[in-house]
Formats: C-alpha cells, structure tokens, sequence
C-alpha cells in the first residue's frame, strides 16, 4: 500500500488516523448544540458554513479511552461519502505513512494501523465500518425502527 497523508486526532486518551483528502477544516472546540431525543453516541450538533452537523462522541467507539482532562480543544469536520461529521479531540498532526494490519483482531471501526512513532499506534478509521458500528449501538436501543 502507498504512503498516504494522514490526519491524526487524539482523543479520549488514543490516537486516531483519518485521511487528510477528507479534512473539511479543524476549529476550535465550541460546546454542541443539544439534540434532545438523540441518539448515545452523537454529542450534538454544530454549526458549518450553514450546515447542521452532527459531533460523534469518541466514547461510543474507543474502548477504554478516557475523556480528556481539560476538556476538548478543537473539533475535526470531515466529510465522508457526501456526509459531513465532526469528531473532538484534544490535540491533532499530518503524518505521512503506510497502513498496516493489525497483529490481532480489533474490536472497533478500525481498518489498520500506522506506526507515527516507537511509542505511539494511530488507529485509522474506516468511516464505512464508523457508520456500522454506529447504527448498529443506535439499533439495539430500539431508537430505529425503520
């Protein structure tokens, strides 16, 4: 697999990976809206460039992570397959690198790994995987009957 420009976020104590094509712009972190009714995992919701998008929070998909001590510090906005999404963290870089697979399986909505250092493993998100796992966590609430 050819290197590839990497967003890395960290957030709720790991590192993930999205591809930098797919970056829309990285903002402050600004409280969401509330979305009353909502779904566990979405945050709420913030305003872009007139669009309503809606912020996943990170705990519905990275296990064992901790929310950040000081609070989060920024907001990425990605677009994936036409959707806009916005994701917090605490802080984020441009890498360039290879994917690679994991050593065993994983749980969560990754589709590999990059190496950025000796101490530091960047899960990269597979967004379609993302959206699974997502609508399978709304799914099992009941929330979805459609």
């Amino acid at each position: 697999m050819a290197a590839q420009r990497i967003l890395c976020l960290q957030t709720h104590g790991r590192w993930l990976g999205f591809p930098l094509r797919e970056l829309r712009c990285l903002r402050d972190w600004e409280e969401p809206h509330p979305l009353p009714g909502g779904v566990e995992w979405l945050a709420g919701w913030i305003p872009y460039e007139g669009h309503v998008v809606p912020l996943v929070d990170p705990a519905a998909f990275v296990e064992d992570g901790r929310p950040p001590e000081g609070g989060f510090r920024m907001v990425l906005m990605l677009c994936f397959g036409g959707v806009l999404i916005g994701i917090p963290g605490e802080r984020a870089y441009v890498t360039e690198g290879r994917e690679e697979t994991f050593p065993e399986a994983q749980s969560g909505p990754w589709s590999g790994m990059l190496r950025a250092d000796e101490d530091r493993e960047v899960r990269i998100v597979d967004f379609s995987l993302l959206y699974t796992v997502l609508s399978v966590r709304y799914n099992e609430n009941g929330r979805n009957r459609g």
